[in-house]
């Protein structure tokens, strides 16, 4: 007789403990079981709230006619999490100049009665998402790790750095370093502990699984293991001349940069550098007609990325144009594929050898106005003028001069979206030298050409986040972002860039998520506002109003050691106090702390 047909009382199960001891069968109707039927109402009925919920979100977006619902489109397509919604229509609403529509309250007492949503970083291992992904590179953890035997976690981050990392940076040959490490012989040419190691630190900041972070939900601490392993490793080092210690060194810097302590990375970047030009001239003693493209993709990568980091610091660090070959073209090729991953989708041309070659010629013209800004020297005001024109004229000829397949469009890989990215990005920091210098040209409107390059960015922002999201991305974008910021912050008169502003306040919101410096370049926006009387859009201000409530304590300025530049001094005193983050935090932020629960009523 079935359990819950006699008078022994079923614990549950089955088999439960008191059919187990009774010997009888346990046969459970769970149809009849109260208990199912208890839960089985509270999950129809959490569907039917999260449904009501989805009705009046679209209701009051089809309105259209409330200045919220495009920061509501902007904080979805970024992300934001049901929490950070929630928050900002808290944030709204409680502007007593806001209007309050019925659809607005109705969906602000939805969200509130709303069950709570754990977030991704805590979900289980068992997460449907995790169920379903297949790392595109299946590789050992061991022996190139200490700190995990997970072979599984360690496919999936190196199946991450190899989709959204590498192919822009292109420094680490792919075939070659998956070959080796597939191996699982210390003893190759292209793996090392170290090189693995540093991929592992810096792809965690991708990663959503919970084995990634040192401290539960604290973004600071993804990778957090891999990192020290790496730097223990680098500290106990006295030889440097092997290539995958030279990538793992380069990194590194990028790994500590992005978690707000780029005074370490530059470290490692000077590191990378005098180790790279040491390599080469090693290999330059040997026949270089026909390159290896293992090495050409490392040392033109070097080239790219030293360059491009140094100047991103405003602290040029000189590195000479690599002898060797360039890559050999790979367009067309059966290897040269990309794919979305985690997401499941099929393989499309990766133009890498392209991106590449671009970067390459970019980096030579940025390289001049790293020089310029290295020189300390008073110069005339009509060689900064000649100088101004010829930077811009040779970017001009460098973006008409590529191929079609580099073209920027809605349908461009993101390693391209980059490369363009950091072409308008150029525009704004040399534009904004000349400006600060008091220099002005002729035909050319200097801040108009500014202006115009920060909307391109956010132009090419907004397709990878309908594409892809941002979730996943190159770590440069932060800085593509924050020049942008602190480029709209001095013209927010207008209301074409106070749109444009406060889209890229949502995007950089949505990045500091996983990126500790975009928290610090938020803050350092924030506090410019304040200190230079700008009124910001409202939308923007309800976004830094729950930045403060949410992400921001006094404490959180003590986890920066960086060089990362206050632009707006930058642009302004290039040899001020305030340049530098951590510098401009230590003296700003306690002052300007007592002053962000007032609200800013300058702007009508």
């Amino acid at each position: 007789m079935p359990a819950d047909q006699c008078e022994i009382q079923c614990s549950a199960g089955p088999p439960c403990d008191n059919c187990v001891r009774h010997g009888i069968e346990c046969v459970l109707d769970e149809s009849q079981d109260g208990r199912r039927r208890i839960a089985i109402k509270r999950t129809i009925d959490d569907l039917e709230k999260d449904r009501d919920l989805l009705l009046d979100l679209v209701a009051s977006m089809r309105d259209g006619k409330n200045t919220y619902v495009e920061q509501l489109v902007s904080l979805i397509r970024g992300h934001a999490s049901l929490a950070e919604i929630r928050a900002y229509i808290d944030a709204q609403v409680r502007e007593a100049h806001i209007e309050r529509t019925p659809e607005l309250e109705r969906l602000q007492q939805e969200i509130q009665e709303s069950r709570s949503v754990r977030a991704r970083e805590v979900r289980s291992i068992m997460d449907v998402e995790r169920l379903s992904d297949i790392p595109v590179y299946k590789v050992p953890a061991k022996p190139w790790v200490t700190v995990t035997d997970d072979d599984e976690l360690v496919s999936h981050l190196i199946s991450l750095w190899f989709t959204w990392n590498n192919p822009f940076y292109n420094f680490v040959h792919r075939e070659t370093f998956i070959r080796d490490m597939q191996a699982g012989q210390l003893d190759c040419k292209y793996c090392s502990p170290l090189l693995v190691n540093a991929i592992l630190a810096e792809a965690s900041v991708l990663s959503d699984y919970v084995e990634v972070f040192g401290t539960p939900n604290d973004t600071a601490t993804r990778g957090e293991m891999f990192l020290t392993e790496a730097r223990a490793q680098v500290a106990t080092m006295d030889d440097f001349s092997a290539l995958p210690t030279i990538q793992g060194l380069a990194i590194l810097s990028v790994a500590m940069a992005v978690v707000g302590k780029d005074r370490s990375g530059s470290m490692y970047l000077g590191m990378t550098r005098r180790a790279a030009e040491e390599y080469e001239n090693l290999v330059a003693k040997v026949n270089m007609e026909e390159g290896d493209d293992s090495i050409s993709y490392a040392l033109w990568g070097f080239f790219n990325m030293i360059t491009t980091y140094s100047t991103s610091l405003m602290r040029y660090e000189y590195i000479a144009t690599p002898r060797y070959p360039r890559p050999k073209s790979s367009h067309n090729t059966e290897w040269d594929v990309w794919s979305p991953y985690p997401r499941q989708g099929e393989s499309v041309p990766g133009h890498i050898s392209c991106v590449s070659h671009g970067w390459s010629d970019l980096m030579k013209i940025l390289r001049g106005f790293g020089e310029w800004i290295a020189d300390k020297e008073e110069q005339p005001e009509s060689d900064m003028v000649t100088k101004g024109k010829t930077f811009y004229r040779d970017l001009q000829n460098w973006k008409a001069d590529l191929p079609e397949c580099m073209q920027a469009g809605s349908d461009s890989m993101p390693q391209i979206l980059y490369l363009h990215m950091q072409y308008h990005t150029i525009i704004m920091q040399v534009f904004g030298v000349v400006r600060s210098r008091g220099v002005e040209f002729d035909n050319i409107d200097i801040q108009d050409v500014r202006i115009k390059a920060a909307h391109k960015v956010l132009d090419l922002v907004n397709v990878h986040r309908r594409k892809w999201g941002i979730q996943r991305m190159s770590p440069t974008m932060i800085h593509w972002l924050g020049v942008s910021l602190f480029t709209l912050l001095e013209v927010l008169d207008e209301e074409n860039n106070r749109k444009a502003f406060t889209e890229l306040c949502v995007v950089t919101r949505a990045c500091s998520r996983r990126y500790v410096l975009s928290k610090g370049i938020l803050r350092m926006i924030q506090i410019n506002a304040a200190n230079m009387n700008i009124s910001l859009p409202e939308e923007a201000r309800a976004l830094f109003i729950d930045f403060n409530e949410k992400d921001w304590e006094e404490k959180h300025r003590t986890q920066f050691s960086s060089l990362y530049p206050n632009f707006s001094s930058a642009f302004q005193d290039p040899e001020g106090e305030d340049l530098e983050m951590d510098k401009f935090l230590d003296k700003w932020d306690k002052i300007n702390l007592n002053k962000d629960s007032q609200p800013d009523d300058s702007h009508k």
